[in-house]
């Protein structure tokens, strides 16, 4: 009696655990979907750092603390920008491969950080759109 229900509670688990590829797939491909969403912000985010720079050169020299946030808000952007790169160029699940449970971890970790960032490109986004407006906003030939 006790080698049956050890064996249909060992059973249970391992059934109930799922397959540790595909958990790992899973949890990958949450990361790339996020990733994926914010990924275009990155064409936007750079034309409105030229935005900025553009307005504050125009704006007199007088207008300090329009100039300053001009360049602040530029410096946010690039800020956004350079730590997108920095992640992709620094996530490397391959380093897991051998620990599935430690793959897991870091797809998760990584999940929280690319989450993060993208937190912190919209952020930026918002406040320069405050500054130069949006440059979805314009349509070509209709000046």
């Amino acid at each position: 009696m006790k080698n049956i229900l050890f064996i249909v509670l060992s059973t249970f688990l391992i059934l109930s655990c799922g397959n540790p590829k595909t958990a790992v797939e899973d949890k990958f491909a949450e990361v790339m979907a996020v990733h994926d969403s914010i990924m275009p912000w990155m064409d936007k985010m750079h034309e409105l750092a030229n935005r900025l720079e553009e307005k504050h050169n125009m704006l007199d020299s007088t207008m300090t603390r329009e100039r300053e946030n001009c360049l602040m808000t530029r410096s946010k952007l690039q800020e956004a920008g350079e730590k997108m790169m920095n992640w992709m160029a620094e996530f490397k699940p391959e380093n897991y491969e051998d620990d599935k449970a430690k793959l897991i971890i870091y797809l998760d970790e990584q999940k929280e950080l690319i989450s993060q960032i993208g937190l912190e490109m919209k952020s930026a986004m918002d406040k320069a759109i405050e500054n130069v407006g949006d440059v979805e906003e314009e349509q070509p030939g209709h000046e």
